[in-house]
Formats: structure tokens, sequence, C-alpha cells
């Protein structure tokens, strides 16, 4: 797999779950914010981001991990 699949993967994912609402971002995509327990706010400009911002859609919407834990 190369890295531009990962990164449409990684981009599906994180479409997914901003149109579920889980997560959502700042006016200039600069902050994104996961919908938990308690909303957390992040810089989505660190590379890490979109992985982990990709693995809590998968996990709240393929697996149905109930985002507000």
């Amino acid at each position: 797999m190369t890295t531009s699949n990962h990164d449409s993967i990684f981009m599906k994912n994180i479409q997914s779950g901003v149109e579920k609402g889980c997560i959502s971002f700042s006016a200039d995509n600069s902050k994104i914010t996961y919908h938990c327990s308690r909303d957390y706010t992040t810089s989505f400009k660190k590379p890490e981001e979109k992985v982990r911002a990709s693995y809590f859609a998968e996990l709240v919407l393929d697996y149905e991990y109930p985002n507000k834990r």
C-alpha cells in the first residue's frame, strides 16, 4: 500500500467522522475537536493527528465504541 492509499483511507475515515458528528474542525482546519466524554481540541498540523483522528472515527463508527466514554 502506498502513502497516498494510506492518506486516502485516513481522510475517508476522518470525513465519515465529521459527517457523523464525532469530530469537527475549526474554520481554517488548523484545529480538530474530538467529541467524546469531554470535547478535546488540538492542533491538526501535527502529522500524527491525522492518524489519531482516523482511528478515533473508525473505533466510533465501525466498531461502535461509545464516543462519550
